[in-house]
């Protein structure tokens, strides 16, 4: 996972790539809970 994220700094500043992962963390975390959620109640 790091490995990827570290190997985007090439392309992109590490801003951005900080912003993308901040956005993907989100999604996943949000999808995850609300998969749970659904899955407990």
């Amino acid at each position: 996972m790091m490995h990827f994220i570290n190997m985007g700094t090439f392309s992109l500043t590490p801003k951005e790539v900080n912003n993308g992962a901040d956005i993907v963390w989100l999604a996943v975390i949000s999808t995850h809970w609300t998969f749970r959620n659904n899955k407990l109640f």
